[in-house]
């Protein structure tokens, strides 16, 4: 994650930058920005260890003046330079119109990438500001989805969580509702946390917006009123490219941790039956499945009934599991169950009869009902989330 170099053709600042080699190496990483002027400007490093001249993970910048006369140094600074850990390289052609061939090759080889850019009216010095700022504001919106993420964890205590609370969100005017757009098709990070800064600058005021996992939280608080549509024209949302999910709305101001979430599980949820939209509250008996999916005893009664159907199936070649779940996904239909499967009802009912059996539960019906409701719904939440 981070800044990639890859993003740097997306920079405003950069877009005369054309990648002369290196391609294989455009998902490096970039934490800073190094100018380089007259480093080896005396000597040519010997490019056999690293001299830590320049930052790991760095992209630099040079006009490489100080090779004007000396151009067969280019590639032992090339080397040094991928000796030291530099992620890439941007050269403006003020003494070059193309590079050596070697040097080419080993940027190549060794997945380096090197830009060329123009001279005009281009400054070193603008490049690197803005290239470094890019990196900032990426690295700010990092540290926010980090931050929701440790403010989301369940146990954490509740001392911590007001902390983390006022410092993402200061202002906490009640009451407050959560909404999460789940954006449909991932792209780069750096393109997604601009948007998200550009969202932020666009949102109303009672609006804070914080990305996470690739889709972004739209707390709204103080607000009866706010609706989808004027939300999503705010951001600059459709609904052709996100699936939004709506919490329930509270007053309570601990309760904001579970207001992101029901926000959360409500998209997930949405996105697997292709809604656009989602309330927390239509999620019926997956309002209390899905925030306990990591729940030990719910976890193990869960899995200790398809496990029972699933090894007796192996050992006498049945569908004992197969047609419980479709039986309840069926509102515990025979007939809709045996359509479904094309079966003749009579064998459906053999194979409940059968895994109530199996369960041990053939003389408690009600029991045996609720125990595989739970257990199917518990399966279906692990597949959304």
């Amino acid at each position: 994650m981070g800044f990639k170099v890859k993003d740097i053709a997306r920079l405003s600042v950069c877009k005369d930058f054309r990648l002369a080699a290196g391609e294989s190496g455009l998902s490096r990483n970039i934490k800073h920005v190094n100018l380089m002027d007259s480093e080896y400007d005396t000597d040519a490093p010997v490019g056999e260890k690293a001299d830590s001249l320049f930052d790991r993970d760095a992209i630099v910048i040079t006009s490489f003046l100080f090779l004007r006369k000396a151009k067969e140094k280019m590639l032992p600074v090339i080397r040094q330079l991928y000796l030291d850990g530099v992620s890439a390289l941007a050269i403006q052609m003020v003494c070059f119109e193309n590079l050596p061939d070697e040097v080419l090759e080993f940027a190549d080889s060794h997945k380096m990438p090197v830009y060329l850019f123009p001279k005009r009216d281009i400054f070193l010095e603008n490049v690197v500001v803005g290239i470094a700022s890019a990196i900032e504001k990426s690295d700010d919106m990092h540290y926010l989805e980090e931050r929701l993420s440790f403010f989301l964890e369940p146990h954490l205590g509740q001392m911590n969580r007001d902390a983390v609370a006022d410092e993402l969100f200061p202002d906490r005017r009640k009451p407050y509702r959560c909404f999460y757009f789940l954006f449909k098709q991932p792209t780069g990070e750096y393109v997604f946390y601009h948007r998200v800064e550009l969202m932020n600058e666009h949102a109303p005021e009672n609006v804070r917006i914080i990305p996470y996992r690739y889709g972004v939280i739209a707390a709204v608080f103080g607000d009866h009123s706010i609706r989808v549509e004027k939300l999503e024209t705010s951001l600059g949302i459709s609904s052709s490219e996100a699936v939004l999910g709506v919490s329930r709305e509270s007053s309570m101001r601990e309760c904001l941790s579970h207001k992101i979430r029901e926000s959360i599980y409500a998209a997930r949820y949405g996105a697997r039956l292709k809604k656009n939209v989602t309330l927390f509250e239509d999620l019926g008996i997956q309002q209390m499945i899905l925030p306990n999916r990591d729940n030990f005893w719910l976890k193990s009664y869960c899995n200790t009934i398809f496990e029972k159907l699933r090894n007796y199936d192996q050992n006498d070649e049945s569908e004992l599991l197969n047609t419980v779940i479709n039986y309840v996904r069926n509102d515990l239909s025979i007939a809709k169950t045996a359509e479904g499967m094309g079966l003749h009802q009579n064998s459906v009912r053999y194979r409940i009869s059968k895994a109530c059996e199996v369960l041990g539960l053939e003389n408690r019906p009600v029991e045996f009902q609720g125990a595989i409701i739970m257990a199917v719904y518990f399966n279906q939440a692990g597949e959304i989330s």
